[in-house]
C-alpha cells in the first residue's frame, strides 16, 4: 500500500494525521495591518483561519482557491491550474477591519479583536516534498525578529496545548456521565451503529443517549446551527461513529470491522498529477481511527490515495488491531487496512474507539458530501452510497471471503 507524504504522528482535536497545523497567538495592530508573506506549497490543500482566543470559535477563513497571488503568479490550487509552477508567492493580511475597509486581497479580519489565534494548515504534501510542501513557514513582513523559529514553536505549543486541555476538561465529565446512562458493555457503540454528522457540541451527546432509557432526550438536543463544520478553514465537514470490536461474532472479542462505500473523485496530488483535477468531487477524503472526542487523540488516518477502489469506485477498509489483521487485508487484494485506535476510547475501554470521516471542499455539483446533510438523521438520504456501511466479522470470516466487496 502506498505511504503518505507525511510521517504518521499523533494529532489531537485536529482529527486528521495528514494535516499539518501551525498555530500562533497574534496581536492584531490597532491601526494598519499585519502582513504575512508566503508561497503556495506543493500539497493537496492549504488554508488560513483566525479563531477567537477565548471561545476557540472560528472567525474568518481563507481557502487556497480563494487566495489572490502576487502579480504574475498563478494560483496552483484552482481547478485546471499547473501545480508545478515555480512562481508561487502571495501575501495574507490580518486586520481588525473588514476586507472592504482594508481594500486589499486575502484579508483575515479579527472582527475588532486585538488578539486572535492564527492557524495555517497544509494537507498531504506531494511525494518527495517536506511536511510543509517545500514552502517553508510564513514570514511576517516588516518585523521578522518577532517571529523567530523559537517564538513560533512556543506560540504553537501554547495555542494547541490550551485548546486540547480546555476541550478535554470541559467535555470529559459529561461524556463519562452520559456513557454511564446506557449501562451496556459496549455503549455507545452498537452493532447497527449510525454515522452522525457533526453539527454542534451539544449534539455530541446523541450517540450516548440513543438506544438507552434516555433516548427521548436526543430530540431535545439543538439541531442547528451546524457550528464550526460549516466554516472551518478548509471547508471540512466530519461524520463519526462509535465502534467496539467486542460486538462481532468472535467470543473473545477479537473481531474486525469492515467498512465499505463509494469513494468520491479526488485529485491525485500525492501521486504527482501536474494539473489540479477539474473534475474532482471532493478536494480531500479521509477516515481516521481515534479515541472518544473529549480526549480527541487520532492514532492513524487513511486518505483517499491510500485506499484502493474497484472498477465501480467502491472501497473496502478493514479496521483491526495489528495482531488481528486478516492476511487478505492488503493493497494488492484491493483492501485498505486501518489500525484500531491504539488507545481504545481513551477512558479504559481498549476495545472501543471512534471512526471519523472527513469530506473537504466539495465541488458545487457534488451533492453527496457531509456538507449537504441539512440536519441530524439526514446522513443516509443525502450521502447515499458515499456514506460508509460497516459490519463486524471475525478475522477468520474475512479471510474466508477471498476478495470481499
Amino acid at each position: 500500500m502506498p505511504q503518505p507524504g507525511a510521517a504518521p504522528a499523533t494529532n489531537r482535536l485536529v482529527v486528521d494525521l495528514h494535516e499539518l497545523v501551525l498555530a500562533a497567538w497574534v496581536p492584531v495592530p490597532r491601526t494598519g495591518v499585519l502582513r504575512l508573506r508566503h508561497r503556495f506549497p506543493h500539497a493537496r490543500s492549504v488554508a488560513w483561519s483566525t479563531y477567537h482566543p477565548l471561545t476557540l470559535s472560528p472567525i474568518e477563513a481563507l481557502r487556497d482557491r480563494e487566495i489572490v497571488p502576487d502579480d504574475g503568479v498563478a494560483n496552483p490550487f484552482i481547478a485546471g491550474a499547473d501545480r508545478t509552477a515555480s512562481h508561487r508567492e502571495y501575501t495574507v493580511v490580518v486586520s481588525r477591519r473588514s476586507p472592504q475597509e482594508v481594500g486589499e486581497p486575502n484579508v483575515l479580519s479579527s472582527h475588532g479583536l486585538p488578539l486572535v489565534i492564527l492557524f495555517y494548515r497544509v494537507y498531504v504534501p506531494d511525494r518527495g516534498r517536506d511536511r510543509l510542501g517545500d514552502a517553508g513557514v510564513p514570514v511576517v513582513e516588516g518585523d521578522p525578529a518577532r517571529w523567530t523559529s523559537r517564538r513560533r514553536r512556543i506560540a504553537t505549543t501554547v495555542a494547541t496545548t490550551l485548546t486540547w486541555n480546555v476541550t478535554a476538561a470541559g467535555l470529559t465529565p459529561p461524556y463519562l456521565a452520559l456513557r454511564a446512562v446506557g449501562r451496556t458493555r459496549t455503549g455507545p457503540a452498537v452493532t447497527d451503529g449510525r454515522w452522525d454528522a457533526f453539527f454542534n457540541v451539544p449534539r455530541l451527546a446523541a450517540p450516548l443517549l440513543r438506544d438507552t432509557w434516555a433516548a427521548g432526550l436526543v430530540e431535545a438536543l439543538p439541531r442547528a446551527p451546524r457550528g464550526p463544520a460549516a466554516n472551518w478553514a478548509t471547508d471540512s465537514a466530519i461524520a463519526s461513529i462509535d465502534v467496539d470490536r467486542r460486538l462481532g461474532p468472535a467470543p473473545d472479542g477479537r473481531n474486525v470491522l469492515v467498512v465499505q462505500g463509494s469513494m468520491p473523485r479526488t485529485p491525485r496530488t500525492w501521486h504527482g498529477d501536474a494539473i489540479m483535477d477539474d473534475r474532482a468531487e471532493l478536494r480531500y477524503w479521509s477516515l481516521s481511527s481515534m479515541t472518544a472526542v473529549p480526549i480527541g487523540v487520532t492514532t492513524r488516518t487513511l486518505f483517499d490515495e491510500q485506499v484502493p477502489v474497484d472498477e465501480a469506485g467502491r472501497y473496502t477498509i478493514v479496521v483491526s488491531t495489528p495482531a488481528d489483521r486478516p492476511v487478505n487485508a492488503t493493497w494488492d487484494r484491493g483492501v485498505a487496512w486501518l489500525p484500531w485506535s491504539a488507545r481504545g476510547d481513551g477512558y479504559g475501554r481498549r476495545a472501543a474507539g471512534v471512526l471519523a470521516l472527513r469530506n473537504q471542499d466539495p465541488a458545487p455539483d457534488f451533492r453527496h458530501a457531509i456538507q449537504h446533510v441539512s440536519g441530524p438523521g439526514a446522513e443516509a438520504s443525502v450521502m447515499g452510497e458515499y456514506l460508509p456501511t460497516q459490519r463486524y466479522l471475525s478475522r477468520e470470516q474475512f479471510e474466508e471471503e477471498e476478495g470481499p466487496g
